[in-house]
């Protein structure tokens, strides 16, 4: 704990020094424990928010158990400072674990800011195998802040793996997830067959395992219909 809070205030002053002085006790770690992981991290949004580009090369010479957090931590301060950097360096990532962690992390941090201009940009820039989950990370956020906004913004969505996605990840929101019969009725709308059954009998069990009766009593109105 000592060392976590000297590594963290030396972060403040000089990420650098701190980062090379982590660099030289990490080589003598048998393990990665969650004080060292969250000195890393430090250094990484310290370092992040002085010099962007020694960030990210640090981060990446790190140990595998330290990169996806640390990267996350570094986007998640760029994010913070300026998205348009921010963007600019996700682009220069190759794909993989940590650029899918970082674009998240982008989306995520940007929909707190402006949920409009981040699903404009998540539909326009990201290709198919990115918009996934940057669909997922905007609607996990934009239903935190304004449940009512991105639900008019999910209903405009062409049909499709986008909008399938985007609304798994509705459903799983507390907005959602506390009105049953709202869950119900956006499951049902997935596109894809499997993923719809899938849903579908998920949230109805949720519904019947919190509120058997109302459950009950939507579905004898459903097969009445």
């Amino acid at each position: 704990m000592g060392q976590q809070t000297v590594l963290s205030a030396w972060a403040v002053r000089d990420p650098v020094e701190a980062a090379n002085y982590f660099d030289a006790i990490a080589e003598d770690m048998n393990a990665i424990d969650s004080s060292q992981a969250a000195v890393a991290n430090t250094l990484a949004a310290e370092s992040a928010r002085q010099d962007p580009d020694s960030a990210l090369e640090w981060a990446d010479s790190l140990p595998d158990d330290l990169r996806g957090e640390a990267f996350g931590r570094l986007m998640a301060q760029m994010s913070h400072e300026d998205l348009d950097e921010a963007t600019e360096l996700l682009g220069s990532i190759e794909p993989g674990g940590e650029r899918t962690g970082m674009l998240q992390t982008l989306v995520d941090q940007w929909a707190h800011q402006d949920p409009g201009e981040a699903a404009n940009w998540v539909m326009e820039y990201t290709d198919d195998t990115d918009r996934l989950e940057a669909v997922e990370s905007l609607m996990g956020a934009w239903m935190t802040s304004s449940p009512m906004e991105a639900s008019r913004w999910l209903a405009e969505l062409p049909k499709g793996g986008d909008k399938d996605g985007a609304i798994l990840a509705m459903t799983a929101s507390r907005a959602v997830q506390r009105d049953p019969e709202a869950n119900v009725a956006w499951s049902a709308s997935i596109q894809d067959p499997t993923l719809r059954t899938e849903a579908v009998k998920s949230a109805f069990g949720d519904w019947v395992a919190s509120d058997p009766q109302g459950a009950e009593a939507w579905l004898r109105n459903q097969t009445a219909q």
